[in-house]
């Protein structure tokens, strides 16, 4: 959420709320349901990634969140303070812009670069409500038309008249909590035009001063301030160019002078980088264009920092000339402290584990971050869909991995399956029997034992069923194969192998 103030002193909110109903998810849902919304999408070809929920890295990522959003205001919030007590808020955020609106273009452009930054970034989908409160600020984003309150224009309230909007929003929308909700609801009042209807006097003797004084923060008639979230310190050095270039070795060479200064402070710390954004500044586009540099474990290692910079500039090439460059420190943890060996060994395990780290540095700097990916189980019975990839950097960076749901076969698989299974030419006594002799366009084999059948069907949401009979056979010169017979036409195929 953004908290503004404009230069007549007219206090403007902009309140932005994670949207979870993409897929048609929410909260209280049941989670077979869910499951099955998350399964159709999966079909559709997004990707999907099941976590599971933990208040702790919640609140974690919303202040990584806070400190994202701190580009576009210099006060970040969560919590508000008035007479009537706190309340805090777990799922957004109130950014306070005072006097810098014009610098973003105007209310609506503000909003429309947050949405877009914030997708950016983060992959969010937010609902957004810009009024005279933080308040009612936070009602239209959260109970507004979505198609008002995820348009920038939509989510603008005019300035010092967003009564008749928000008026006719539910009774929720006053935070007035789930048990004095339910009884309203239960008398007829559902809209807060019907509960602002009744005379003050009988709200506070019916159900206690809390509905006047939501009404009052409402409208503006009762003061409501934000606590600012302390902001961390800030890991960026840079430097304005005396003279505009387009050089990329006088380029790298001043980002790699930018590297060792941020690696000294960070080593005064005891610290080291999770993530690098080198800032270019080029003045003929008009922006400054991030170039981002993913590591594995926290390092203040300069010379590695400087060659998987210049694999980022060999990728992409300078749009126009530099006038200024700036190194940022986005993510930084504790730099590892490894118990010394009285013998050298040359393979011991934190040498393998850098040796790791430094290859898939290399490889995502070269490749891109997506394409180097960390596989997981995933919890469906059909193969090809019973694993998933995360990028490996973003993995090992906590945002969500270690949460993920991974289920554990309760019988046994093969970890080399064939993408698409193999053809199989089969043998069998009898023509829906257990296989004797299989042949491939490769190889052929005699099998000398034979597990199953085990049956394998997917639901009818997943579009075209598939209905197989699985074997686990064991061939004569020792292999085991993992095969199946497609029941619909009779075919058989080769699945995987176990090595």
């Amino acid at each position: 959420m953004l908290y503004a103030l404009d230069a007549r002193r007219r206090e403007r909110v902009v309140c932005c709320s994670p949207a979870a109903e993409q897929w048609g998810v929410r909260r209280g849902m049941p989670r077979s349901e869910a499951a099955a919304r998350l399964e159709m999408a999966s079909r559709r070809g997004h990707t999907v990634v099941q976590c599971r929920w933990s208040s702790t890295e919640d609140r974690a990522a919303l202040e990584e969140l806070a400190v994202f959003c701190g580009q576009f205001s210099p006060q970040v919030a969560h919590t508000t303070y008035s007479s009537a007590g706190s309340w805090t808020l777990a799922d957004g955020l109130f950014l306070e812009i005072t006097g810098t609106r014009h610098w973003f273009g105007g209310e609506e452009s503000l909003v429309a670069q947050a949405i877009r930054a914030i997708a950016e970034r983060w992959g969010y989908r937010a609902c957004w409500g810009v009024a005279d409160t933080p308040a009612a600020a936070w009602a239209w984003a959260r109970y507004g038309p979505p198609e008002a309150t995820t348009n920038p224009a939509g989510a603008c309230l005019p300035p010092g008249n967003s009564w008749p909007q928000i008026k006719g929003l539910p009774i929720a929308a006053l935070r007035l909590g789930e048990t004095l909700e339910k009884t309203l609801i239960q008398l007829g009042i559902e809209r807060i035009e019907q509960l602002a209807a009744l005379p003050a006097a009988s709200l506070r003797m019916r159900w206690g001063a809390l509905p006047a004084e939501r009404l009052a923060q409402l409208q503006g008639q009762l003061q409501e301030l934000l606590q600012p979230i302390a902001s961390p310190e800030s890991w960026c050095v840079e430097q304005v160019l005396e003279y505009p270039t387009a050089s990329r070795p006088q380029v790298e060479q001043v980002v790699a002078g930018l590297m060792g200064r941020l690696a000294e402070r960070l080593a005064q710390k005891q610290l080291g980088a999770l993530e690098l954004v080198v800032w270019l500044g080029c003045r003929a586009a008009g922006c400054r264009l991030p170039m981002r540099i993913g590591l594995l474990e926290p390092t203040a290692d300069v010379e590695h920092w400087r060659q998987l910079a210049c694999m980022q500039f060999e990728q992409t090439p300078l749009p126009a000339a530099v006038t200024s460059l700036a190194v940022e420190a986005v993510r930084v943890g504790r730099l590892p402290v490894r118990e010394g060996r009285l013998f050298g060994n040359s393979c011991s395990e934190a040498g393998a584990g850098r040796a790791l780290a430094d290859l898939v540095e290399r490889l995502s700097a070269r490749l891109g971050p997506q394409a180097v990916l960390r596989p997981y189980l995933a919890p469906d019975r059909q193969p090809e869909y019973a694993w998933a990839g995360r990028p490996y950097l973003e993995a090992a960076a906590g945002r969500g991995q270690a949460h993920c749901v991974q289920s554990r076969p309760t019988v046994a698989r093969p970890l080399w399956l064939y993408q698409p299974p193999l053809p199989l030419h089969v043998m069998a006594v009898v023509p829906e029997g257990p296989p004797l002799r299989c042949q491939t366009a490769r190889f052929q084999f005699t099998v000398a034992r034979c597990w199953g059948p085990e049956r394998i069907e997917t639901g009818w949401w997943r579009g075209a069923s598939v209905r197989r009979d699985y074997y686990r056979v064991e061939a004569d010169d020792g292999r085991h194969f993992w095969i199946f017979r497609r029941l619909g036409d009779g075919r058989w195929f080769l699945q995987g192998e176990f090595v």
